[in-house]
């Protein structure tokens, strides 16, 4: 398949904005901790703790303004308090989702432009010397 830089950007950028989107985030989190088949929690801390954490990430997230987080939160709340769901999970997972905001840049944010021409349709001077060297090899192994 032919696909521009462009196109494969625009492609990240919307499978990353979909898996660290929280609605499907509670959804994995829900699916692995209460609806999957019960399973040992490595992460969990003695439930006071969790608590405690809980209301402390609660109020974190209110002062910094990120209602979103919050209401994830709050959609895990009962099961974080019923020790189903550790609270460093929920953690890990808010992590990765402000990750996926800061390093998911729109088109227009782009530092370099997209718009060129797929790899096998740029002409053999553009290409000329690539193909070569140990990097080229692995990839025609993979092949």
């Amino acid at each position: 398949m032919k696909m521009t830089p462009r196109q494969l950007q625009e492609g990240f950028i919307n499978l990353v904005s979909r898996t660290f989107d929280y609605t499907n985030l509670t959804k994995r989190m829900l699916g692995i901790y209460v609806n999957g088949p019960q399973r040992e929690v490595k992460l969990a801390l003695p439930l006071p703790i969790e608590k405690f954490m809980y209301y402390k990430l609660h109020f974190t997230l209110g002062r910094r303004g990120d209602t979103d987080s919050q209401r994830f939160l709050e959609d895990l709340k009962p099961h974080i308090f019923s020790g189903k769901i550790p609270i460093a999970s929920v953690l890990l997972q808010i992590d990765q989702h402000d990750w996926a905001v800061r390093n998911v840049q729109t088109m227009a944010e782009h530092r370099y432009s997209l718009d060129v021409p797929a790899w096998g349709d740029r002409p053999a001077e553009m290409t000329e010397g690539a193909g070569t060297g140990l990097a080229a090899e692995i990839a025609a192994q993979v092949r």
